[in-house]
């Protein structure tokens, strides 16, 4: 952990100081090195700097795509910051974007972290209104949050659409809840 932290910290560090020094030396960047900017303080768990790198965007006349937002989701997730993850969320939708499986999953893993398992239902129920498809991470998101509310009767309508999708059900989507998902082995 403290080899990981250092390294974060270091390449960090080097983000903020290559951003600032393009700025100082008038260099204008792109949307793919400042996406990398704020993926790299998404994987240190650094949402401020992330958001920064976010905000400053439009700044320099570069728009976010939902890959940068999925990164700075991914950021607030990483910091246990549920509610800037949802704020996130919708600001990327304000802006035109459409949220995919990416952004959804990090949300509700968010809301997961933050026992606001409740809100990672209807995030689930609204991504499959919308036609995005679960993958078996997004499942065991979703099926965590009923586990934590105790709510049978959702797990076992989300366990049937995965049976009716031949999903595989392994050990890490067992693990979950084995009474349950059990059932469905």
């Amino acid at each position: 952990i403290v080899f990981l932290n250092s390294r974060c910290l270091t390449h960090t560090i080097q983000a903020k100081r290559l951003i600032h020094k393009m700025d100082a030396d008038g260099i204008q960047g792109d949307l793919i090195l400042y996406t990398e900017a704020v993926n790299c303080f998404a994987q240190c768990g650094e949402w401020v700097n992330a958001t920064w790198i976010l905000d400053l965007m439009p700044r320099k006349n570069i728009t976010p795509n939902i890959i940068t937002f999925g990164a700075a989701i991914h950021a607030c997730e990483n910091s246990g910051e549920w509610q800037r993850a949802v704020h996130l969320f919708h600001r990327a939708e304000c802006e035109g974007l459409k949220n995919n499986l990416v952004t959804f999953s990090s949300v509700m893993k968010t809301l997961n972290k933050a026992q606001q398992c409740k809100t990672t239902l209807e995030m689930y129920w609204r991504m499959i209104s919308e036609g995005i498809e679960p993958d078996k991470n997004a499942y065991r998101i979703v099926l965590t949050a009923c586990e934590i509310l105790k709510d049978s009767r959702a797990a076992m309508k989300i366990l049937r659409e995965m049976k009716r999708k031949k999903m595989i059900i392994d050990e890490s989507i067992y693990n979950v809840w084995p009474s349950i998902v059990g059932k469905f082995r």
